[in-house]
C-alpha cells in the first residue's frame, strides 16, 4: 500500500550545488525550481517519486510509495548543504558534550563562502588505492576551503577516508601540486595529515565542471600564499 511522507527544509539549508547562488538570493519558488531540477539531472528515478513544491521560506519535499520516509532521507542527504552552519543549527545539546573543537576557519552563522571553483572530479586515496576505495564527486573551492562531495556516501564506512566528504581549510593546506594515478593527471592536496589525490572521474559530465588541473593550481596558489 502507497504511503506518503514530507518534509519541509529551509533555503538557507539547501547546498551551493542545488541552489547554484547564493541562499540569500534565493526565493522559496527559485530554490523549489532548482530542487527538482536537480533531481531530475542528478537522480531521475528519485525525482519521478517525489513532488516538489515551495512554502513559506521552505521547500517541501513529498515522497509517495512503499518506503517513503527512506525515499525522504536520501533527497535531504543530497541536497542540504555540507557546511558547519547548517550542522550547527541543527544541534540542540551543548557541543562541549562531544569534545569538538571549533577551528577558527569554520563557518560563521551569517556568513557565506563564494564559490570560486567546481569540478566533477574522481577521488583516489593516497599513496596506496584499490579500486574499490575510488570516489566519483563535486571537488568545490571556496575563498576558505576545498570541499569534495561524493556522489555516493556508503554509510556503513562513513568514517573511511575514501567515503567520506573532505572539508579541507585553506590554513591546512601545506602544498598543492600536480600528481597523477597511473597514467591520469591529478590534483594532490597535501596537508599535515593526509594527502589528498583528485584526478579526472569515471564519465565526463558538463562542460562547465570538467576537472582541469592547472585550472585548480592557478586558482588555489595565490590563495595558499595569501594564508602564509
Amino acid at each position: 500500500m502507497a504511503r506518503t511522507a514530507e518534509e519541509n527544509v529551509p533555503i538557507e539549508e539547501l547546498s551551493f550545488k542545488v541552489l547554484r547562488v547564493p541562499w540569500e538570493q534565493a526565493t522559496a519558488q527559485t530554490a523549489a525550481a532548482a530542487v527538482e531540477r536537480f533531481f531530475k539531472q542528478e537522480r531521475p528515478a528519485l525525482a519521478g517519486a517525489l513532488e516538489v513544491s515551495a512554502g513559506q521560506g521552505v521547500v517541501t519535499l513529498r515522497a509517495r510509495g512503499e518506503a517513503p520516509q527512506e525515499m525522504l532521507h536520501e533527497a535531504l542527504a543530497l541536497v542540504r548543504r555540507w557546511d558547519l552552519e547548517a550542522v550547527a543549527s541543527a544541534i540542540e545539546v551543548d557541543p562541549a558534550e562531544f569534545g569538538i573543537e571549533v577551528k577558527e576557519t569554520a563557518a560563521q552563522p551569517g556568513q557565506s563562502e563564494r564559490e570560486l571553483l567546481s569540478s566533477e572530479v574522481r577521488y583516489f586515496p593516497y599513496p596506496e588505492c584499490e579500486w574499490f576505495e575510488m570516489r566519483d564527486g563535486r571537488l568545490t573551492l571556496t575563498e576558505r576551503r576545498i570541499v569534495f562531495e561524493p556522489d555516493l556516501i556508503i554509510t556503513e564506512s562513513l568514517d573511511a577516508e575514501s567515503s567520506a566528504r573532505h572539508l579541507i581549510a585553506l590554513d591546512e593546506v601545506e602544498r598543492a601540486y600536480r600528481g597523477e594515478w597511473w597514467i591520469v593527471p591529478c590534483l594532490m592536496v597535501q596537508t599535515s595529515r593526509i594527502t589528498y589525490r583528485y584526478g579526472w572521474p569515471s564519465e565526463r559530465g558538463e562542460l562547465e565542471l570538467i576537472f582541469d588541473v592547472d585550472e585548480w593550481l592557478g586558482y588555489l596558489r595565490p590563495l595558499l600564499a595569501e594564508k602564509k
